[in-house]
């Protein structure tokens, strides 16, 4: 596979020849061509010059930060100005979402409220820097207390978060392995016992591995809708 020559071999292969003609020049007019040279050779640099890469100086919720509002908006300051245009995101597990940038601002807005009591794993990638990525991780907080919740007391909260504990593993029992991920597959929750797998080879024999890691954690694969989606 070849590859692509340096700016430093590309600024040698203009350089060479031109000094060489230089040399050639009378001298009368050695003095216009010098400045020619050098304005054409400052060109070069500044045209060949790798673009500074932006770099993340500080994010909305705090990388690994717990207890974060599920109606969240999730915010990066970069070092320089940037374009909404520019990035890639995605997010595991994935929700709906709107971007926008504002100078050296990124905002990612949520399209509704994310799930409570949930790690959050965010990559951002840049379209011309393929190479660049940018990860935030991030833990919402538990359910709130409903409005005109009778009371506030510590053992009313007590009473409401042991009934949200009891719902959050009624709806999805797998909570305490999820996100999962293995040689073969993938797999978390995408709604109410409802889980996404992702296999990296659509076979039986990996869907089988799959329901018999489920029924490892004591749990019926049939009481669970599976969507199947394959790396392939």
């Amino acid at each position: 596979m070849a590859l692509n020559p340096s700016p430093i071999c590309v600024i040698a292969e203009i350089i060479v020849p031109r000094i060489k003609m230089i040399k050639k020049i009378p001298n009368k007019y050695k003095t216009i061509a010098i400045i020619s040279f050098i304005l054409g050779l400052i060109i070069a640099l500044k045209i060949l010059a790798p673009a500074n890469e932006p770099q993340i100086i500080k994010s909305d919720p705090a990388n690994n930060q717990t207890g974060v509002s599920p109606f969240t908006k999730i915010t990066l300051e970069f070092d320089q100005k940037i374009s909404d245009k520019n990035f890639l995101i995605s997010s595991y597990p994935t929700f709906k979402y709107k971007i926008s940038a504002e100078g050296k601002r990124l905002e990612i807005e949520p399209q509704g409220r994310l799930m409570y009591l949930t790690k959050y794993d965010i990559k951002i990638t840049i379209k011309e820097m393929k190479n660049l990525n940018f990860s935030l991780t991030f833990t919402t907080a538990p359910g709130e207390l409903p409005p005109g919740f009778p009371t506030q007391s510590p053992e009313t909260q007590a009473l409401f978060y042991q009934k949200f504990e009891e719902d959050t593993y009624r709806e999805m029992p797998l909570f305490d392995y999820v996100p999962f991920y293995s040689e073969n597959f993938s797999l978390d929750y995408t709604d109410v016992l409802t889980l996404k797998v992702i296999l990296k080879k659509d076979t039986q024999k990996n869907r089988q591995e799959v329901l018999d890691w489920i029924s490892s954690k004591g749990v019926d694969p049939t009481t669970h809708k599976i969507i199947w989606k394959s790396q392939e």
